[in-house]
C-alpha cells in the first residue's frame, strides 16, 4: 500500500484513543475500519469502535463491511509432517 500504514495491533486499553493516536503521529489524512454492521442490542452491548473513531477524529473515516468469507483462513505450513508424503 503506497503511502499507508497499516494497524493490526493495539498495545493500549482503549483502542479509539489508540488509532486516533496512530493516525495523528502517522500524519493521516484517512482512517479505514472494519466493521461488523452489528445493530440493535447487539450494538448498544458491544458498541462500536468505528463509530466512535468517527465521531472523534478530525479527518475523514472510511468504514468498510467485513465479510464472514474474508477472514484469514489458518492454512498448514508445507512443514506439516501430515502434509509430507513417504517415498515408496
Amino acid at each position: 500500500m503506497p503511502g499507508g500504514c497499516i494497524l493490526n495491533q493495539l498495545d493500549e486499553y482503549d483502542p479509539e484513543t489508540a488509532l486516533l493516536h496512530f493516525a495523528q503521529d502517522k500524519k493521516a489524512d484517512l482512517i479505514v475500519l472494519g466493521t461488523h454492521g452489528y445493530q440493535g442490542l447487539r450494538h448498544l452491548i458491544q458498541g462500536s469502535l468505528a463509530e466512535d473513531v468517527a465521531n472523534h477524529a478530525p479527518i475523514p473515516v472510511l468504514t468498510l463491511p467485513i465479510l464472514p468469507d474474508s477472514a484469514p483462513k489458518k492454512v498448514r505450513p508445507k512443514t506439516d509432517p501430515a502434509l509430507i508424503q513417504p517415498e515408496s
